[in-house]
């Protein structure tokens, strides 16, 4: 609806920042942000994970660290 013009969105920055680059989007309230969430992953090991599944979340959630600086 907001890429409509109708109406005003919280989206998360991985999602907003390549519409806002585009022009579809524009930044409106500097000051309102939502909430940061933690993230999950999910994995069939119980006891002996493999270091790659741990390895691979660090990964990601560095990259979605550096997304949101």
């Amino acid at each position: 609806m907001g890429l409509r013009h109708l109406g005003i969105i919280l989206l998360p920055d991985v999602t907003a920042k390549p519409l806002i680059k585009s022009g579809e989007l524009i930044h409106i309230m500097d000051t309102i942000t939502g909430p940061v969430w933690p993230l999950y992953t999910v994995h069939a090991y119980q006891a002996d994970k493999p270091i790659h599944l741990t390895r691979f979340h660090q990964l990601i959630c560095r990259y979605f660290n550096g997304v949101l600086s």
